[in-house]
C-alpha cells in the first residue's frame, strides 16, 4: 500500500518553519508540510509511518503477530506489517487473512487522515515487483523482474560480441554494463569476482570538463590477447543466458551464524602450514605444511598471511562440502579480519588479482554444489584447534568430541589453489616493489634487495 502526498501530509511545527523559506522574486515563502528535498523528511516521515504501524499492530496483536522457532529452538514474535517511508506492506499465510489485513489498514488511515493513492495499492499478492525485483512469496524466491533481465542480458552479450571480434568499445557503454551487472549482484551473488576484469578495463582516469566526466581515452580496446577476461565473461554468459538461475531463496538471503547447519575452522600460518576441522564429532579435518610442498620452497616472494588465510577458508569449504551439503548453510570461522572481509564481499583489491582467482574458486565450488557460504571472524585464541593443526602442535583435550582418524587428502586441491599465487607472483611483485613512495628513504630501498647486492647497488649509485 501506498500513502499518497505523504510527505504533505506531515506538517512542520511552528518553531521550526523559519528555517525552511525560500525567496523567490524578493518575497519569502514557507513550507507548511514536509516537502520533496529537505535532508531530514525520510527521517521525519518514517517516524511518522512507524506510529502509525504501532498503533494498527497493537490495536489488532492476533492480526498483524505471527510466532515462529528459529533454528536455536527459541520462540520468536515477527511483525506482519512493515513501513519504508510511504511505502507498507502486509503478510499473512492465507489470502483472506492478508485480505483483512489490508481492509483494517485502510480504515485505520482514514480514521487517522492518511491519503491512499489508490493506483499502487496492490494486493493481496503472491508475488510483488518493487524496483526491478520480483519477490514470491509463494516460493520464497528473489528474481529479477523479466523485462530488467531481458534489458540487461541483451547488453552483456552486446559487450560481449565486441569483446570476441576486437572491436573497439566506447567506455562509456562498458560502465552502463558494469552498472547493469553489479545492480543484479544479490541475485548473483556467485558472479561477483568474475566482474573484476571487467572493473579493470574500465577504471580509467579522466578530468571535469564544461560540468562533464571526459575519460582521457574515449575508446578503449578490449585487451583480447588477455584470455582472463574473455574467461570471465564466457562464465558470465553461461549464468545470465539462463532464466532458471535468475532466483535466490529468502532461506539464503537470511543466512546468519545462528541458523547454519554446518561449522568450519580454519587457520594458517606464514612459516609452518594450514589446517581447519569440521566442528562436530567425527568431523573431518585437514593439517598440511608447506615444506611438502615444493613450489613454496622456490618462489623468492613467499605469499602473505592474507593470501594463506583465505586459501584456508576456500580450500575447507572445497573439502568439507559435497552432495550431503547441497541447500545448507555452511559457517566458517576465520581468524585474519581482511579475509574475512573479503569473503563477505566477495571481491578483493584489482592490485590483488591473486586474491581474485581464490575468491572466483570459493563462489564456483559455493555455486556448483548449490550451499550458502557464512564467514565470520574469531579472535586467535578462540580458535585452538585449527591454530595446533596449522603448527604441528598436539589437539589433546582441546576438542570435548574426537575427530576423524585420517586426515583428508588436500595434497592436488592446495597444489591448485597455490598456483593462484604462481601465475599472478610478477604483478604481485611489482606491486610490492612499488607500494612505498619513500624515494628519498635509503632504507626502505635497503630493504628491498638482499643483503649481498646492497655494497654493489650502492656503489654504482654513488651513495656514500
Amino acid at each position: 500500500m501506498d500513502a499518497h502526498m505523504a510527505y504533505y501530509s506531515v506538517p512542520i511545527p511552528r518553531n521550526i518553519t523559519p528555517f525552511v523559506g525560500i525567496k523567490v522574486c524578493d518575497r519569502i515563502f514557507f513550507y507548511a508540510t514536509l516537502t520533496m528535498g529537505m535532508a531530514s523528511a525520510c527521517k521525519q516521515y518514517t517516524k511518522f509511518a512507524e506510529t502509525i504501524v504501532w498503533i494498527i499492530v497493537n490495536y489488532y496483536p492476533l492480526l498483524f503477530h505471527h510466532i515462529c522457532t528459529d533454528s536455536r529452538g527459541m520462540r520468536v514474535l515477527i511483525c506482519l506489517l512493515l513501513s519504508y517511508i510511504d511505502d507498507y506492506i502486509g503478510g499473512a499465510n492465507t489470502y483472506e487473512g492478508a485480505k483483512t489485513q489490508m481492509y483494517y489498514t485502510r480504515w485505520w488511515w482514514d480514521i487517522l487522515g492518511v491519503p491512499t493513492n489508490d493506483e499502487k495499492c496492490k494486493g493481496p499478492l503472491s508475488a510483488i515487483t518493487v524496483l526491478g525485483y520480483l519477490f514470491d512469496m509463494l516460493h520464497a524466491w528473489l528474481r529479477i523482474s523479466f523485462k530488467r533481465w531481458k534489458k540487461y542480458k541483451f547488453a552483456f552479450f552486446q559487450l560481449l560480441f565486441l569483446v570476441k571480434n576486437n572491436k573497439l568499445i566506447d567506455i562509456r557503454f562498458a560502465l552502463k554494463v558494469r552498472g547493469y551487472l553489479r545492480s543484479m549482484q544479490i541475485v548473483y551473488p556467485y558472479t561477483i569476482p568474475y566482474l573484476r576484469s571487467l572493473e579493470t578495463i574500465t577504471n580509467i582516469p579522466g578530468q571535469m570538463v564544461q560540468g562533464r566526466w571526459v575519460y582521457d581515452q574515449t575508446h578503449i580496446d578490449p585487451l583480447k590477447e588477455d584470455t582472463s577476461i574473455i574467461a570471465d565473461l564466457d562464465y558470465l554468459a553461461i549464468i545470465y543466458d539462463d532464466w532458471e538461475q535468475n532466483k535466490i531463496s529468502y532461506r539464503s538471503l537470511l543466512t546468519t551464524q545462528h541458523n547454519c547447519d554446518w561449522e568450519i575452522w580454519t587457520d594458517a600460518s606464514t612459516l609452518i602450514g594450514v589446517g581447519g576441522y569440521v566442528h562436530r564429532p567425527n568431523g573431518k579435518y585437514f593439517a598440511n605444511f608447506w615444506e611438502h610442498f615444493p613450489m613454496m620452497q622456490h618462489w623468492q616472494y613467499k605469499p602473505d598471511i592474507l593470501f594463506l588465510e583465505l586459501l584456508g577458508v576456500v580450500l575447507g569449504l572445497n573439502l568439507f562440502t559435497d552432495d550431503t551439503t547441497a541447500g545448507q548453510r555452511v559457517l566458517v570461522r576465520c581468524d585474519n579480519k581482511p579475509a574475512v572481509k573479503i569473503c563477505a564481499k566477495k571481491c578483493a583489491c584489482l592490485r590483488r588479482p591473486d586474491l581474485t582467482a581464490l575468491v572466483q574458486i570459493y563462489c564456483n565450488n559455493a555455486h556448483t554444489k548449490n550451499f550458502r557460504p557464512f564467514v565470520i571472524h574469531v579472535a586467535g585464541e578462540d580458535n585452538p584447534v585449527a591454530d595446533a593443526f596449522s603448527r604441528k602442535k598436539s589437539i589433546n583435550e582441546l576438542l570435548p568430541f574426537d575427530l576423524a582418524k585420517q586426515p583428508i587428502e588436500t595434497t592436488k586441491a592446495i597444489n591448485d589453489m597455490l598456483s593462484c599465487w604462481e601465475l599472478n607472483m610478477n604483478k604481485v611483485q611489482v606491486s610490492a616493489q612499488n607500494s612505498c613512495d619513500c624515494n628519498d628513504n635509503w632504507l626502505c630501498k635497503k630493504q628491498r634487495y638482499k643483503s649481498t647486492d646492497w655494497d654493489t647497488f650502492c656503489n654504482e649509485h654513488i651513495l656514500f
